[in-house]
């Protein structure tokens, strides 16, 4: 015979606690009396009831009382949730969280910048990558991280007008980052009742706008950031209403990223300013800046010259790994600098960070990254009777005072680079051809005159168009069956990327050196993957070929990076 015995459970139950008689009435237990056998009897007012009287079933609500009367649940569901946190944790103390998950290739340099960075509390730096490393994408992946960490949650990025759409999309694409396009209209229309950058804590923004409309930038800086992020931060001039605007955004914000391929391209005061906004605690003085700067060049060339004469690639070879000593006249050089400079070596990484810009400045250059296409020139000089030839001049001269408005000068449909241009167009088939020059009337006539002898799709991008104009006049290029040509202004020489399209002809060349690379490097950028073929076609006795002259065969430009 057998027999099977259920469990027998002994309820503790506390005064307060409610409880049931026989016929079902609820009770509250105002007393408890434990007889020397151990048993229980529960006092609820003037009625007394026995555990033994008490239902089959108890109701035990708290967790304490649960586990003390043995009631337990599955295992399994405590194990899963403990695996759960378990995993949530580590992802949120890994140290590649915020750079996977992004839409994007891992490049070295590039996770070497965000990650280097981002491990700040909150960084203020300069991105200064040559053109076409990828300083956007760095810039994203330090806004996205930062983000995930919970270091930062309100960020304003301010861009030319052009770019906006450009931000706008690869934060949202590659990032899953949904920024607010801040415009004229969404402004004047919230800030009747309230402040405008107080609706999101994401916003992309024309750095244009609110420079010229007060309201706006007073709103923006009241706001309060955690990150300010500003590209093509160059153009920004000292005093000038860009430049006071970004001082007033990072005097409230804790963090502040700096965009520029050529920080230098006004000059090094206006450098010194930018590197000013970052760490103005470290930069005090333009004067004593130049005293630093020429007293590191020595430095810097006692470096070149020791890691050649002990065969060391500093391209290849982490500065931490490059312990330097430090000959008597380089340590008087930067005693001076920093008085407690006293050690007879130092790793080349504690010079970079200690004396140079390297704890504000990442600069990549193209010496150290491999995978860039080859540059083919083809430099073509062309005759032009007087009269062309006069035009030209003024041109030139029109280019050198920035005279743009002027409308007389005009480019004859019979110019010879108008009909060499019609020639190679109608040469190299169906391939896409990029033509950059430096104004909107250029862009314009250029079109006009290309458009009386070939019947082709043609796209223009110059300052006069709106911002969807631009953004669907570049979209209509790229696509496979869209135009073949595009016509640009320099408006169109930063931020844009066209490497889809492998030639590039020069128009005109740019009187500053680091403007024509940012030409070239709307091609020459990561994702080419064909050599990129560049004309410089000039007119001959004419300013135009001393100018193509002094930048092929003077420094090499055109035909290298240069750094």
């Amino acid at each position: 015979m057998q027999c099977s015995f259920s469990s027998i459970k002994k309820n503790y139950l506390n005064p307060g606690d409610s409880i049931q008689d026989s016929k079902g009435t609820k009770l509250i237990i105002t007393d408890i009396i434990e007889d020397n056998h151990g048993y229980i009897t529960y006092q609820c007012s003037t009625i007394t009831i026995g555990e033994a009287d008490l239902p089959d079933v108890v109701n035990i609500s708290s967790p304490e009382k649960r586990l003390l009367a043995g009631i337990v649940e599955n295992f399994q569901d405590f194990d899963l949730r403990y695996e759960l946190l378990k995993f949530q944790s580590d992802i949120a103390q890994s140290e590649i969280r915020g750079f996977v998950g992004g839409r994007i290739d891992l490049i070295a340099h590039q996770l070497f910048v965000a990650s280097a960075s981002s491990s700040r509390k909150i960084p203020r730096i300069l991105l200064a990558d040559e053109t076409g490393l990828g300083k956007t994408i760095e810039a994203c992946l330090v806004i996205h991280r930062l983000l995930l960490t919970g270091k930062i949650t309100r960020v304003i990025v301010l861009v030319p007008e052009t770019l906006i759409h450009q931000w706008f999309v690869e934060l949202l694409r590659k990032f899953n980052l949904n920024f607010r396009i801040f415009s004229k209209e969404f402004g004047s229309e919230i800030s009747e009742v309230d402040n405008p950058f107080l609706e999101d804590e994401l916003f992309i923004c024309s750095i244009d706008l609110l420079a010229a409309h007060n309201p706006f930038a007073e709103a923006a800086v009241k706001a309060g950031w955690d990150m300010v992020v500003i590209d093509e931060a160059h153009h920004a001039k000292v005093g000038g209403p860009q430049f006071s605007l970004i001082q007033n955004l990072s005097r409230n914000s804790s963090g502040l990223l700096l965009l520029s391929a050529t920080p230098e391209q006004y000059g090094k005061s206006s450098h010194f300013a930018r590197l000013q906004l970052l760490d103005p605690h470290r930069f005090t003085s333009f004067q004593k800046y130049q005293k630093e700067s020429d007293r590191m060049q020595l430095v810097s060339d006692y470096i070149d010259k020791w890691s050649q004469t002990n065969s060391i690639n500093l391209n290849t070879v982490s500065p931490d790994m490059v312990t330097l000593p430090l000959p008597s006249k380089i340590c008087e050089l930067l005693t001076d600098q920093n008085k407690s400079a006293t050690s007879e070596s130092v790793t080349l990484s504690q010079l970079i960070d200690i004396y140079a810009v390297g704890r504000v400045q990442f600069r990549n250059t193209r010496q150290t990254i491999q995978g860039f296409p080859e540059r083919q020139v083809q430099a073509i000089p062309l005759d032009a009777d007087k009269q062309i030839q006069e035009l030209v001049f003024k041109e030139v001269f029109r280019d050198v005072a920035a005279s743009y408005t002027n409308n007389n000068i005009t480019i004859s449909k019979d110019d010879p680079r108008i009909v060499w241009l019609s020639k190679l167009i109608s040469q190299i088939g169906g391939n896409k051809v990029l033509v950059i020059c430096s104004t909107m009337q250029k862009a314009k006539e250029i079109q006009s005159g290309l458009q009386n002898v070939l019947n082709i799709d043609i796209a223009v991008f110059h300052e006069e168009m709106t911002l969807i104009q631009a953004d669907r006049s570049a979209a209509w290029f790229s696509e496979e069956n869209g135009a073949q040509v595009m016509i640009s202004s320099d408006i169109g020489s930063e931020g844009r990327n066209f490497q889809f399209c492998s030639h590039l002809v020069l128009f005109d060349l740019p009187f500053n050196p680091e403007l024509l690379e940012q030409r070239i490097g709307r091609l020459d950028r990561i994702g080419q993957k064909s050599t990129i073929k560049i004309y410089v076609p000039y007119i001959t006795e004419t300013p135009l070929a001393i100018l193509a002259q002094w930048y092929l065969d003077g420094i090499s430009s055109i035909q290298k990076n240069v750094p």
